[in-house]
């Protein structure tokens, strides 16, 4: 496991510097490049894609955060309200529109862990993901409207797990999640703010599965072209 720092003071100041020094093989060299967040809000105002880099189930890159640095390990975790808050543990912030901040459309082994996700583009998305891309214990919120789902996340191998995701748009919101290609979701929650219109789930393409999930405040639960599989 290669730790790097990232943030004020850390090995690198930025996400995009910090992949940037990614070995291009870690398979040959055995590495696991996991990035640490430091307790502070870093705001993209372009994409970081992971691509280029040779990955495996063993030798993958991770974007977690640092000891004591998430909303996860915060002090009153018990009762802080489940939501996007930068007081609350290390953030990724992105307003810029039309800009995804996290993209894996190259089937690379990324893991997201432990973070918190926000976009305020009425037209991105905070992720989107193919095979390999695993979230887990992460608040990811959006305000994307039409197909301009939260989180994107199809193919093999990817999963989101014990996460929140929230569309906050006030009207005609897209759906929390739109998932395929044999992705699952796990212990998640959907959620919606908005009175009408909004969708929880969106899927297409293969055989999906959501197992132990709940929907909130959503008018739909799933909108689908696919067959998938609900437990």
């Amino acid at each position: 496991m290669t730790d790097k720092v990232i943030g004020t003071g850390g090995d690198y100041t930025t996400i995009a510097s910090w992949f940037a020094a990614c070995p291009a093989d870690l398979v040959s060299t055995t590495q696991t490049w996991r990035g640490l967040l430091k307790n502070q809000t870093f705001t993209l105002t372009s994409a970081v894609t992971f691509t280029g880099i040779t990955t495996s189930s063993t030798y993958y890159i991770e974007l977690a955060t640092d000891t004591g640095a998430s909303f996860a390990d915060n002090g009153s975790v018990q009762t802080n309200a489940l939501r996007y808050n930068t007081s609350n543990g290390a953030a990724i912030s992105c307003t810029s529109a039309y800009v995804i901040p996290l993209i894996n459309t190259a089937s690379m082994h990324l893991r997201l862990t432990k973070l918190q996700i926000r976009t305020s583009s009425l037209a991105a998305r905070a992720i989107n993901a193919s095979n390999n891309t695993v979230i887990d214990r992460c608040i990811v919120e959006g305000i994307g409207g039409a197909s301009a789902s939260c989180i994107a996340l199809y193919g093999s191998g990817s999963r989101v797990s014990n996460s929140l995701v929230i569309n906050r748009k006030s009207s005609s919101p897209g759906p929390a999640v739109s998932i395929g290609d044999g992705a699952s979701l796990y212990n998640c929650t959907l959620a919606a703010t908005a009175a009408t219109g909004s969708v929880a789930l969106v899927g297409s393409y293969g055989t999906p599965t959501v197992r132990n999930c709940a929907a909130v405040g959503v008018c739909v639960f799933k909108n689908a072209a696919n067959t998938q599989t609900y437990t």
